[in-house]
């Protein structure tokens, strides 16, 4: 169960949320555990939506957390400049800001 507050989330977001995927893939490598269901519970509408993950899907998100941990460990992590980036701790050390400053001061923007 993943506690939420905000803008409740739906069925379909449920059912392809990383987040609740990788919270079932530890359920079953730390506790043994095999959750029949992962749930998003909205505490300002007291609203629960539930979905359950299969072997393939879990096997599918297993592998790409294994190839990011691959990236991370060869130093392989570029940026993803976007929306966020407004919000991001280390914007003063970016390459993805370096290059936009970059092409900005040679008039490619």
């Amino acid at each position: 169960m993943d506690y939420k507050t905000g803008k409740p989330k739906d069925e379909d977001k449920t059912k392809k949320d990383l987040q609740l995927s990788v919270y079932a893939l530890a359920a079953r490598e730390v506790f043994d555990w095999n959750p029949a269901r992962l749930t998003f519970y909205n505490l300002q509408t007291n609203q629960a939506v539930s979905a359950a993950r299969d072997d393939k899907k879990l096997n599918k998100v297993r592998a790409e957390i294994q190839e990011a941990a691959a990236d991370i460990r060869a130093g392989k992590f570029p940026p993803k400049p976007g929306f966020w980036c407004k919000y991001c701790d280390y914007e003063s050390i970016c390459p993805a800001r370096e290059q936009g400053a970059a092409a900005s001061a040679s008039g490619e923007e």
